[in-house]
């Protein structure tokens, strides 16, 4: 009996052991699955930040969005991060350039007539079409008429959305190539704010986490802007050779330019073409041609800069009432001059911003054996501006600058306040064409006298460490500044 009974426990405890093994083992089975699965994860995540890094994106952060849905992120690579990626295995220099300006400007026949001449001149040339157009002849513009705020915005979104990705798209294709390219854009991503009011255009970029400075500035390397028939030669105005236009009137035609203007008035390189300093659309097709070949420094001296002292007192500065029917541009800028190994070449780097954002550019200007100045510029990646700025020439001071830009009587002009120079003075820049004999001068503006052809004045001159001024412009450039 008491054998049956320790017989039987021994199986009762050999049981209960055998069910504690096989649960062991089931658990450890499923511990190393789970272990093999959650390496595997580790091992892909692994692959994916070294692809990121490979392959640098801008992401914008999840989050609600106007409509109250979550919003997706939008993956970009920039133009530049395109350029720089295909630049690993060519060697190429890519000048993009946007055309931009009202309806029936004469931005497609001179956009034809532009990537013949460019291309005669040894470049290879590409052009984005116009999306507006793209999606009108696609059948995506018929309700647009009928849309409220919020779908105008979403309209506008992707718009844009489809348009950086042309000119990213067809700047990497550039990049390539190899050798030196012109990527011509029918429009750029500014133009959407011509067609929003400020809300809601401040609305749609901070969606899309851009900034309204990267967009104008970072993206291209010069913005030229055809001035609409409407403005100055509404005989050669009309509206049947692009239906996407819905600008029904000469009036409705000149505000959508002016919307234009005040949206890429600060760039860089900002050249506007005016139906009135020269009559004729030939002559429109010269000066845009002219504005190209400054771009990507072919020689050439068709146009020039006015320079003009300025009296201290800005009127700009401190006048509310200019304040409001001026719309006026300010940057921060600073211009730094680095050692080379030959008088017949300068060096500068610019850094430029506005509200905490920059672009930054490289120029080069060389002489030929006549004396002609060649002038070359490209944008540059931060990191590139940081390490060129470790071979500053020490003879030299970066300047610093207060650059403001605005536009006046249909002529752009530009006011920049030297601000570490002696005690800080003013200059009013003005870009004309030689042909055109009489500058406007806007009346708000104090001018001591003319500086044009002075050496003095230039900004190597300026930051000469030793810099004096000369005699008669010392109450000028002396005296302090007003807070």
């Amino acid at each position: 009996m008491n054998g049956s009974r320790s017989l039987e426990a021994e199986w009762r405890t050999l049981a209960i052991g055998s069910l504690v093994t096989f649960g062991l083992y089931i658990l450890y089975d499923i511990w190393s699955d789970r272990r093999e699965k959650s390496n595997l994860k580790s091992r892909r995540r692994e692959e994916e930040e070294q692809e990121k890094k490979k392959r640098p994106k801008f992401e914008v952060p999840l989050g609600k969005t106007l409509y109250g849905e979550q919003s997706e992120p939008v993956l970009k690579l920039s133009s530049q991060q395109r350029a720089e990626e295909s630049k690993e295995h060519t060697d190429s220099i890519i000048y993009k350039i946007c055309l931009t300006g009202g309806p029936c400007a004469g931005k497609t026949t001179a956009l034809a007539r532009l990537s013949e001449s460019i291309t005669q001149r040894g470049f290879r040339v590409y052009v984005v079409p116009e999306v507006a157009t793209l999606l009108f002849n696609a059948g995506a513009m018929k309700n647009r008429r009928n849309y409220n705020e919020v779908q105008a915005i979403r309209f506008q979104r992707n718009l844009m959305l489809f348009q950086m990705d042309l000119e990213d798209y067809f700047t990497e294709i550039a990049a390539l190539g190899g050798g030196k390219a012109v990527v011509f854009c029918d429009r750029g991503v500014m133009d959407g704010s011509a067609y929003l009011d400020p809300i809601s255009w401040q609305t749609l970029v901070d969606e899309l986490g851009v900034s309204t400075l990267a967009l104008r500035d970072r993206r291209y390397d010069a913005v030229i802007h055809l001035v609409t028939a409407a403005d100055g030669a509404t005989e050669f105005y009309t509206l049947e050779n692009n239906a996407a236009r819905r600008e029904s009137s000469l009036d409705n035609a000149i505000e959508v330019d002016i919307k234009l203007r005040k949206a890429w008035m600060g760039h860089p390189r900002y050249y506007l073409i005016d139906n009135t300093s020269e009559k004729g659309f030939e002559s429109k097709i010269r000066r845009a041609f002219e504005a190209v070949l400054d771009v990507i420094g072919a020689p050439q001296a068709v146009s020039f800069y006015k320079k003009y002292l300025l009296t201290p007192q800005n009127p700009i500065e401190f006048s509310p009432d200019l304040q409001k029917n001026l719309k006026v541009e300010v940057f921060d800028v600073e211009d730094t001059f680095l050692m080379t190994d030959s008088d017949q070449r300068r060096l500068r780097i610019r850094k430029r911003g506005q509200n905490g954002q920059f672009a930054y550019i490289l120029q080069e200007e060389t002489y030929t054996k006549n004396g002609e100045k060649i002038v070359v510029t490209r944008r540059i990646a931060s990191r590139e501006y940081l390490g060129l700025s470790k071979e500053r020439d020490q003879s030299r001071k970066t300047l610093v600058i207060k650059r403001r830009c605005f536009l006046w009587e249909g002529q752009y002009y530009i006011v920049d306040t030297y601000l570490n120079v002696l005690d800080g003075f003013s200059l009013l820049i003005i870009e004309a064409d030689r042909q055109v004999r009489e500058i406007k001068l806007p009346p708000f503006i104090n001018i001591a006298r003319e500086v044009t052809d002075e050496p003095d004045y230039s900004s190597y001159i300026l930051s000469k460490t030793s810099y004096y001024p000369k005699f008669e412009d010392k109450p000028a450039v002396t005296r302090n500044l007003p807070n």
